[in-house]
């Protein structure tokens, strides 16, 4: 059966609280996983504001900081809008990868290009204790100053790999040593056999 996507991440529930520009940095939320291996399913963030676009992608985590490594999660084209409107991505829709997650681990979101990322009004949520937001290039630990930028984040179980089952494989080797044991013990057999040629006449010649 095909995993269920689950919700680690949302900082949407208390509304939009302003917004800020990406145009010439790097904004960015973090969220981390739990204990098990996982894939990144959906990303979801809230943007406002002018015509513009966005590029969404996924940072690994640098000493609490967004590191150099990234993956792209796609490109969101902008309309002229005056609200606030959520954008979603996923892989089936946008043609990124499946990303696998390590367990326990912490991640970024980030956006660059040209645009205006809304943040949250309350620092609560989903997975929002003990994360950051980072703006302004240095992160900040979220609180009721630095609420986080609005965002979700879903990921899925990665499925086990199939393996044989036990029972079927031992039964094949037992028979198989079986067969062995069979066609050795009639082997022996004809072995002690003495032939035609050796054998003792039962009648005796008459003269």
């Amino acid at each position: 059966a095909a995993a269920a996507a689950i919700t680690i991440y949302d900082s949407t529930g208390s509304g939009t609280g302003g917004a800020a520009p990406f145009d010439s940095e790097l904004l960015a939320n973090s969220f981390t996983t739990g204990s098990e291996v996982t894939t990144l399913s959906s990303v979801s963030v809230w943007l406002s504001g002018l015509e513009g676009r966005a590029l969404v992608g996924l940072y690994a985590d640098d000493n609490g900081t967004p590191g150099a490594s990234s993956w792209s999660l796609g490109t969101i084209d902008l309309p002229d809008q005056p609200g606030t409107t959520p954008f979603d991505l996923s892989p089936l829709s946008d043609g990124w990868e499946a990303t696998t997650l390590a367990a326990n681990t912490r991640y970024w979101i980030g956006l660059t290009g040209a645009g205006n990322w809304a943040y949250a009004s309350l620092p609560t949520g989903t997975g929002i204790t003990g994360e950051y937001v980072y703006s302004g290039g240095s992160a900040h630990a979220v609180d009721a100053t630095n609420t986080p930028f609005m965002m979700q984040v879903a990921t899925e179980a990665v499925a086990p790999t199939p393996v044989p089952a036990p029972l079927p494989v031992l039964g094949a080797i037992a028979a198989l040593g079986w067969s062995r044991k069979l066609r050795r013990r009639i082997r022996e057999a004809d072995q002690s056999m003495p032939s035609s040629s050796s054998r003792p006449s039962s009648m005796t010649e008459s003269t």
